[in-house]
């Protein structure tokens, strides 16, 4: 089911929303739109054929608002991967804006700053924003300094971490649609693929440490899924547990691909292993002690191990494997000793820490 009222519309943006069963999430996201001092937007929704029976009151809501828009209902559920390529595929602005379905901008202002920015930095094809969580009221700065971030395989491989919160980010929307692949289906890092692939063959990045997004949104009584919210395992197993996140790798190699000369791979690949190791799973491991077990987290550990996870897909040296175990060896022990709520303490200035590197 399609559903649009645009003609031969070309906006400046197109706002792209993987949507499945958040309705009322949704549509207060929209209404973060609707008063937007810049106008020249579309907004591209792509429903993962959700069954909280909530597509009538999205477009009504949607023609009601007198925003530029496309609504599609699939008939099938394909996840995330394949509802954010969906969306992309729906628009035809300038650049794609993609946004999560429980997130919204953070004012009135929020299109015309970004315009601005744009517009004073010439030929840019991705664009980074901060943002703030709703449930904490932290400010999240994964962006420390407005200015242009460069270009090219090196810039693609150190700047990727930057892409795992969706909302805030925008592509070329050209370079966009043309870069859509099934390729990394069920990594639910979609968006890592494509900025990889952008700016690992020559487009421009643009960082703006301005607070644009508002992450999560709020709504009585309601709470959206999560993994923070999922049932804890009655049966402690060690046993390996490969999440989507232990196809990070994969998936930036996918959006390197043909970019960089086969003496450049290696580096850029070992950048990418190593930050992985050294920032990403770390994290992860403690966040899944804090929510699961430590059992569930050892399982999630033993699925990280270098010695495979790259094996299929990238040969490294031996000088490089070993430093990677190593690393893989010290961390998970940082992961699994390190007390949570120290942790929480520190975190801050991990974060900070983790930014400049």
């Amino acid at each position: 089911m399609l559903e649009d009222n645009k003609h031969n519309f070309r906006p400046y943006f197109s706002i792209c929303i993987p949507q499945y069963n958040r309705t009322d999430f949704l549509i207060k996201a929209l209404g973060s739109f609707v008063n937007q001092t810049f106008t020249d937007f579309e907004v591209c929704i792509y429903d993962d054929n959700s069954n909280d029976k909530g597509e009538d009151k999205i477009v009504k809501f949607l023609e009601n608002s007198g925003i530029n828009y496309s609504y599609f209902k699939s008939d099938t559920n394909g996840r995330y991967d394949i509802s954010l390529r969906g969306s992309i595929n729906l628009s035809g602005g300038k650049y794609v804006l993609l946004m999560g379905n429980d997130d919204g901008f953070i004012d009135c202002n929020t299109l015309e700053l970004i315009h601005g920015y744009l517009e004073a930095h010439r030929n840019i094809s991705v664009v980074i924003t901060n943002y703030i969580e709703l449930t904490s009221g932290k400010k999240v700065k994964r962006i420390l300094e407005t200015k242009e971030y460069g270009s090219g395989p090196k810039v693609a491989s150190s700047i990727f971490r930057n892409y795992g919160f969706v909302s805030g980010i925008l592509f070329d929307g050209d370079k966009s649609r043309g870069l859509s692949t099934d390729k990394v289906d069920g990594s639910e890092m979609y968006q890592m693929y494509l900025a990889t692939s952008i700016v690992s063959n020559g487009g421009k990045v643009l960082g703006i440490k301005d607070i644009c997004i508002e992450k999560d949104l709020q709504i009585k009584d309601q709470e959206v899924d999560s993994y923070q919210n999922a049932k804890k395992m009655d049966v402690c197993s060690v046993k390996a547990r490969i999440l989507p996140m232990a196809r990070i790798f994969e998936v930036i190699m996918t959006g390197l691909d043909g970019s960089h000369e086969d003496k450049e791979k290696e580096d850029n690949l070992f950048i990418i292993a190593k930050q992985l190791h050294k920032y990403t799973y770390p994290y992860w491991i403690i966040e899944y002690r804090r929510v699961q077990s430590w059992c569930y987290s050892f399982g999630v550990y033993r699925a990280l191990n270098p010695l495979f996870l790259y094996s299929r897909m990238h040969q490294f040296s031996f000088y490089n494997k070993f430093k990677l175990t190593v690393l893989y060896m010290i961390m998970g022990i940082v992961g699994f000793v390190t007390p949570i709520f120290i942790f929480d303490k520190i975190r801050p200035t991990l974060f900070k820490f983790a930014k400049k590197q």
